[in-house]
């Protein structure tokens, strides 16, 4: 028998006592945004307003330590997933698999106090601000 057939085989014993399923998603979130656009103004020092003109609104935007960062993303993914569960011996095994991370792929404009350009990242954006500490915030003063 060939390893295909075996396979076939397989997964159709798994699956008659119990739960499998296949699943194809995709997601498409904000349009994304030029990265050479924000590396050009990074090397014009540009101005706060020049930027949101060329980029437009920005997802966040957050205080660093020494100026303020403003965060683009976007994700366009398709992927397809697999989940099989079965009990053996009344416990519950279960597996499941996915072929895509949700992370999104963006920019991170890092400004300084007078909201000049100083720097421009690209990246995912859980890897690109993960070293980027965002100022405490104040205490309230009654």
């Amino acid at each position: 028998m060939t390893p295909l057939g075996r396979l076939a085989i397989g997964l159709g014993l798994l699956a008659l006592p119990s739960c499998v399923s296949f699943n194809y998603s995709r997601l498409s979130l904000n349009e994304p945004r030029p990265i050479i656009v924000a590396q050009e103004l990074a090397d014009k020092s540009a101005e706060l307003q020049v930027c949101l003109d060329a980029l437009g609104a920005p997802l966040e935007i957050w205080e660093t330590a020494d100026g303020f960062a403003a965060t683009y993303g976007w994700i366009d993914q398709a992927g397809w997933s697999f989940t099989a569960s079965i009990s053996v011996r009344a416990v519950p095994v279960r597996f499941n698999y996915v072929s895509e991370s949700r992370d999104l792929f963006g920019i991170v404009l890092l400004f300084s106090d007078d909201a000049k350009l100083r720097l421009a990242r690209s990246g995912y954006l859980s890897e690109i601000t993960a070293d980027l500490r965002r100022r405490p915030p104040q205490p309230v003063e009654d």
